[in-house]
């Protein structure tokens, strides 16, 4: 018996002394949540009826009918869009626009020219 735990200890040893000896890198990603748009909209406030809604900014461009319950409404604006619970802002955020595509680097060149 006495011969069995020593051995356990020996194994449970190596086991350990292998696993300290292996480093661990990790990375940090850091995604600017805050900063998803470039433009200060003036977006409408929680609490804020249908009708004030369609005065300040006119009617959507789309919408999608109330889903589940509490009834969710979505009114889509260009750079907006809108999401009421019954007939109250519940949250407003400003539409994902992508990035423009950096213009490639090196020199501009001609169309080939044909042979004179």
């Amino acid at each position: 018996m006495l011969n069995f735990v020593r051995a356990s200890l020996v194994v449970s040893g190596l086991a350990l002394a292998n696993l300290s000896s292996h480093t661990v890198f990790a990375e940090t990603i850091v995604i600017p949540v805050g900063q998803q748009s470039s433009t200060n909209l003036n977006l409408p406030k929680k609490g804020t009826s249908k009708q004030a809604v369609i005065a300040a900014f006119g009617e959507p461009l789309s919408s999608k009918a109330p889903v589940g319950k509490p009834p969710i409404a979505t009114w889509n604006y260009a750079d907006f869009s809108v999401y009421f619970e019954y007939d109250h802002v519940i949250h407003a955020v400003a539409n994902h626009k992508p990035a423009a595509a950096p213009a490639p680097e090196g020199p501009a060149t001609e169309p080939d020219k044909p042979a004179q």
